[in-house]
C-alpha cells in the first residue's frame, strides 16, 4: 500500500493565473497555432475545434504562464473541464433537425441543452477548484475512461488522499439521506455512481502506480436549495462552495512525493484507456 504521512513539504507546481480571460492564445507548447486557457489553466484544445468555442477576446497586456509541464502526447493534464459534455452537445445540435425561433424560445429543452447544463456545471466546480492550493493539490478534469465514453468529471490528488468528483448541475430541492438522494421526490442514484466510479479509479490507478490506491467518491451539487440530513458511509455529498474548504480541512494521509507519484499515474492517457 502507499504509505502515509502527517507532514507535507511540497509537491509539483502548476501555474496559473485567473486574471486572464478565457481565449485563443498563441501555443505555449508550440504544436499548434492556437490553443484554447479556460481561465484557470492551459487546455487540450487547439484550432481544430475553433468552430466549438467564443472567439478570442482582445489579446491581453501581460504574457500568459506557460502550460504546466506534461507527459507527451499521453497526458491528460491539459484537458479541460466539460469538454466532453459541451462536444456531445454540439454533436447533438449538429445531428438535430433545424427549430423555428419560436420552438428554440419557448419549445421544451433539448438534449443538447442538458449536456451544456452538465458542462457549466464542470467549469464551475473547476473554478472553485482552482482555489486548492498549488502546490502540494492536483486537479486533473475530464478524464475518459475506456472506450464507451465514460467519464470522470474531476480528479483531484493531494495531502487528504484521492478524490473523484462527479459534478450535478441540478434545480429544484435536493435531499440527501445516507445513501438516498432525491431531486424533487425523485430518487437519483447518484451515490452508488460516485462509488463506482471511486472503486474503478482506485484500480487503474493502483495499477499505474504501482501500490494500493485509496479513492473517495464526491457528488458535487450545484443547485439553490440542498438539504444533506446524513452523509452516505463510503460517499460524500457536497455543495460547490463547499469544496475546497471541506478537501483541505481533511487530515494528511500523502507524502508529497505520493502525491506526486498517483498524480502522474492519473495524468497519463493509458492508465484509463
Amino acid at each position: 500500500m502507499c504509505p502515509r504521512s502527517d507532514e507535507m513539504t511540497g509537491g509539483p507546481h502548476v501555474p496559473g493565473d485567473a486574471g486572464v480571460p478565457p481565449g485563443w492564445y498563441r501555443d505555449p507548447l508550440g504544436t499548434a497555432p492556437f490553443r484554447y486557457w479556460n481561465g484557470i489553466t492551459w487546455t487540450g484544445w487547439t484550432e481544430s475545434v475553433l468552430h466549438m468555442l467564443p472567439p478570442p477576446p482582445a489579446q491581453v497586456r501581460r504574457p500568459l504562464p506557460p502550460p504546466p509541464a506534461t507527459q507527451g502526447s499521453g497526458s491528460l493534464e491539459l484537458n479541460a473541464p466539460g469538454a466532453s459534455a459541451r462536444a456531445k452537445a454540439a454533436e447533438l445540435r449538429a445531428a438535430a433537425p433545424p427549430r423555428g425561433l419560436l420552438a428554440r424560445m419557448f419549445g421544451p429543452a433539448g438534449a443538447d441543452r442538458n449536456w451544456d447544463r452538465g458542462a457549466a456545471g464542470e467549469e464551475r466546480v473547476a473554478r472553485q477548484l482552482a482555489n486548492l492550493p498549488r502546490p502540494p493539490w492536483i486537479v486533473l478534469h475530464d478524464l475518459p475512461v475506456g472506450a464507451k465514453g465514460a467519464n470522470i468529471d474531476h480528479l483531484v490528488v493531494g495531502p487528504a488522499g484521492v478524490y473523484t468528483l462527479n459534478t450535478k448541475n441540478l434545480s429544484g430541492r435536493i435531499w440527501v439521506g445516507g445513501g438516498t438522494f432525491l431531486q424533487n421526490g425523485s430518487y437519483r442514484p447518484y451515490v452508488p455512481d460516485a462509488r463506482r466510479e471511486a472503486e474503478r479509479a482506485a484500480s487503474r490507478l493502483a495499477r499505474a502506480a504501482g501500490c494500493s490506491v485509496s479513492v473517495t467518491g464526491l457528488v458535487v451539487v450545484l443547485a439553490d436549495d440542498v438539504v444533506v440530513k446524513s452523509q452516505p458511509g463510503d460517499v460524500r455529498v457536497l455543495t460547490r462552495r463547499q469544496l475546497t474548504r471541506w478537501l483541505v480541512a481533511q487530515p494528511s494521509m500523502l507524502r508529497p512525493d505520493l502525491v506526486l507519484r498517483i498524480a502522474d499515474a492519473a495524468g497519463d492517457r493509458s492508465t484509463w484507456a
